[in-house]
């Protein structure tokens, strides 16, 4: 399977091979999604540091949860509505 970044639904290629395990792939859709993600918890949090580590949490908790999760088709949008979740529940627990 061809998971170079210039691949088209690089992403779900990408996750298709973290699911057996690959971390070069895995490190792959956190270099495209880290960013954005980021943003996103920025906007969302208000702190950098917090967003920081909110969007370091995600990653942590999908490698370690990535086989209960199973095929995505859009791996994208699956990412940020986690992210939305595990901020959301944060701010319920303060």
């Amino acid at each position: 399977m061809d998971i170079s970044p210039l691949n088209s639904g690089r992403l779900e290629a990408w996750w298709q091979a973290s699911l057996q395990g690959d971390t070069h792939a895995f490190y792959w859709i956190h270099r495209e999604l880290f960013q954005g993600l980021y943003n996103y918890a920025l906007k969302l949090l208000q702190d950098n540091e917090l967003a920081g580590d909110a969007v370091q949490e995600l990653f942590l908790k999908i490698w370690v949860k990535r086989s209960d999760i199973g095929v995505l088709k859009k791996v994208k949008p699956y990412f940020f509505t986690a992210l939305r979740r595990q901020i959301l529940n944060q701010l319920r627990n303060l």
